[in-house]
């Protein structure tokens, strides 16, 4: 029985997830039951609002956004026009090299990678929240909530205006990389795969210590970016555009609910007793 590409390393992902995201387990003495004195303050979970709820929430924060910008914030976009403007002055160059390279083996593989950037980003979400709550990982559901917040803001709603507005043609149609024609049926720009792969990275990076499982998403996010050329439905540009957008968009749906979420303390007293020697250990966690 053969088994698809994207099959086995979303398989591989979910296996290694628990463990990836799982909370740093506390040593307790062996021989003594700890007192544990929690805080009055409510957890994430009693706090937690409706997806929906949050979703409207977070848009209209970031509509209101551009008003509230400091100069950091006009500095890191500045950097990224920067980059999509760089990646422009290439578009003709790498486009002509990757076309000339490409044969039925890279395309074979660009379409086993290519739902990382589609339904497979969005499947891949939706069950690491189902093995989350199986689990009672609150870090799990945590990432796919914001996972799949971050794509539908940024590959649902950003990225498909952007599309509408530039009006890029595809490299396929032979034009160029210099044909925009606002508002017709051209939707080069940016590339909507990659703003959901990298919206998806950015997301699983934030929430997880493993290097691992940081290279793995990154990598994969890249490695979308790469099949939407070698497809030739793309230019290097749209591909850096929709990046940045997904990896910004990411980043800042994790901040702002990380900074919205009120912290648990808990206090662990652990009595010790050994030959000649009394006291008391103690673990503050939040």
């Amino acid at each position: 029985m053969k088994h698809r590409p994207q099959a086995v390393a979303l398989s591989l992902l979910l296996a290694a997830a628990p463990a990836a995201f799982a909370a740093k387990p506390t040593t307790q003495h062996p021989t003594h039951k700890p007192l544990v004195f929690k805080s009055a303050r409510p957890t994430q979970d009693e706090a937690h609002e409706s997806f929906a709820r949050r979703v409207r929430s977070d848009l209209a924060a970031l509509l209101s956004r551009p008003a509230h910008m400091r100069p950091r914030d006009w500095e890191r976009l500045g950097m990224g026009v920067a980059a999509v403007g760089a990646a422009a002055t290439v578009d003709n160059e790498l486009q002509t090299r990757i076309q000339r390279h490409r044969s039925s083996s890279s395309d074979n593989l660009a379409n086993a990678i290519r739902p990382a950037g589609g339904v497979g980003a969005l499947g891949a979400m939706g069950i690491t929240w189902l093995v989350g709550e199986a689990g009672h990982n609150a870090n799990l559901k945590s990432t796919a909530e914001d996972g799949l917040e971050a794509s539908l803001i940024a590959g649902g709603l950003i990225t498909p205006a952007l599309k509408i507005i530039v009006g890029r043609a595809r490299p396929a149609e032979g034009l160029g990389a210099s044909s925009f024609h606002p508002f017709s049926h051209d939707y080069s720009f940016p590339s909507g795969e990659a703003t959901e792969a990298f919206a998806v990275a950015s997301v699983v990076s934030a929430h997880t210590h493993s290097l691992l499982l940081k290279s793995t998403v990154w990598g994969l996010a890249g490695a979308v970016g790469w099949e939407r050329m070698d497809l030739n439905r793309h230019w290097s540009s749209d591909i850096v555009a929709g990046a940045l957008i997904g990896a910004e968009v990411g980043h800042w749906v994790v901040a702002r609910h990380k900074h919205a979420a009120p912290r648990r303390v808990d206090v662990m007293l652990v009595p010790t007793v050994a030959p000649g020697a009394w006291g008391v250990s103690g673990d503050i966690a939040w």
